[in-house]
């Protein structure tokens, strides 16, 4: 098994706080086995970030990308490069969820919805919920959302056969890994990752969940 948060973000998003080194000795105090740093809009900006992993003890750094697009924001792994400066430029700020899936799909990748639920984001669905068509994962445990926004996404995604995923969506120290996705599978590389999530069983959990439950049980 694998307890990873699958959504952090470090001081190279604009709205973020915490460094990498910070966030990696907290991650390794809480026994976490992966942190996954999702800046906001960004990749070759933090070329380099994973070096402060201490080479063959964890937890393993793996990093992917928040972006918005016209249909909500995503979360996304398998990057090779700042891929939507190259194909999306030109196009309106806000870029086209199915041209962004269309790429991730190419590259081999993988896309998340992240948050969907939440009122008071500008990318909020509002009623367009077709827009998950092309995507099944959805955030259903986000560190800062409400209960009630976490909640109706859960219910969405249970009601409608999305796989659930759960992150911290972390700004500041504090909140790492408050929400987690605990993995069946034994993940060692950014490859297993993509390989579990789009294939493999899987489940939001709390970090109470992770420190007080019996994970065999609960992926179960």
């Amino acid at each position: 098994m694998t307890v990873a948060d699958l959504h952090i973000h470090t001081m190279y998003s604009p709205d973020s706080l915490i460094e990498p080194s910070k966030l990696y000795e907290k991650a390794k105090k809480m026994g976490l086995d992966i942190i996954c740093i999702t800046d906001h809009s960004i990749f070759e900006e933090s070329a380099g970030i994973e070096s402060i992993q201490d080479p063959g003890q964890g937890p393993l750094i793996i990093k992917g990308v928040e972006l918005a697009t016209d249909a909500g924001e995503m979360l996304i792994f398998g990057l090779k490069n700042n891929f939507w400066k190259r194909s999306l430029k030109g196009l309106d700020l806000l870029p086209s969820a199915k041209k962004v899936l269309n790429e991730v799909q190419d590259m081999g990748g993988v896309a998340i919805w992240a948050h969907p639920f939440r009122a008071y984001s500008l990318m909020h669905y509002g009623d367009d919920l077709k827009r998950f068509d092309q995507i099944k994962i959805i955030e259903t445990l986000n560190g800062n959302n409400s209960d009630a926004e976490n909640k109706d996404a859960f219910e969405y995604a249970k009601a409608n056969g999305y796989k659930m995923v759960g992150g911290s969506d972390s700004h500041t120290l504090h909140n790492v890994g408050k929400c987690l996705t605990l993995f069946e599978d034994k993940i060692s590389c950014e490859n297993d990752l993509i390989k579990a999530l789009k294939g493999s069983k899987y489940m939001p959990i709390s970090y109470s969940d992770y420190m007080s439950k019996d994970l065999t049980k609960l992926i179960k």
